[in-house]
């Protein structure tokens, strides 16, 4: 078993429009997984790519639901990095969303078993998801009934967010070979979702990004 510990720190968007600062402490379980045995140090590029993309993608971010997000579509005199959850951000969904893309991420090198999240706002109360209460589909499932865009944005394995600009939300995509974390790729690497409970998702070039304003 791998353990990842580490913390963040970000900014939710709730109810009324209220501006929430927290902080989190996040604990990541996987395993190896034995179809990449001759591939050992993809194992150690799968932590780091999830150390990475708490550390720089999560941290000092804000997180908006489809409720809000009308709001920073026209343009906010404000800069940084954001990311659109499914629903209001509160600490089960965060988790859910996490477990999501911490096993696309991995494309399929590591098994996450589960993420626990514990937050400063939340006064000891730990929120944990994993395999034991549901395949990666989780998510998709359960906002099945709503705009499926909201929940895909986390099975997406590249680097993506939404960067704030005067003029609206852009969606940036990148892989991770900015970070010179790219794992190789060989004919029949697949790791099906299905059978393993995990999709091996390859990064989009869209460096350019998308404006949604």
């Amino acid at each position: 078993m791998i353990t990842v510990k580490e913390k963040f720190g970000a900014t939710l968007i709730l109810d009324d429009m209220l501006i929430l600062p927290n902080f989190w402490d996040v604990t990541v379980n996987m395993e190896p997984n034995p179809a990449f045995a001759d591939e050992l140090a993809s194992y150690n590029m799968a932590v780091d790519r999830i150390q990475v993309f708490i550390e720089s993608m999560l941290d000092n971010s804000i997180f908006v639901s489809p409720e809000h997000i009308k709001h920073f579509m026209d343009g906010l005199p404000l800069s940084g990095v954001a990311h659109t959850t499914p629903d209001l951000p509160y600490d089960h969904i965060l988790t859910m969303c996490l477990f999501t893309k911490f096993s696309s991420i991995v494309e399929g090198r590591c098994i996450v078993q589960n993420v626990k999240l514990e937050s400063y706002q939340a006064n000891g109360v730990l929120h944990s998801h994993g395999l034991e209460d549901g395949e990666p589909e989780t998510l998709r499932n359960i906002f099945a009934e709503e705009d499926p865009a909201f929940a895909e944005y986390w099975y997406d394995s590249s680097i993506k967010f939404f960067s704030l600009t005067p003029s609206g939300m852009k969606l940036q995509v990148s892989d991770w070979g900015k970070f010179e974390l790219a794992f190789d790729k060989k004919p029949g690497d697949v790791v099906s979702l299905d059978t393993f409970r995990k999709k091996n998702f390859k990064p989009r070039d869209d460096d350019d990004g998308t404006d949604i304003a």
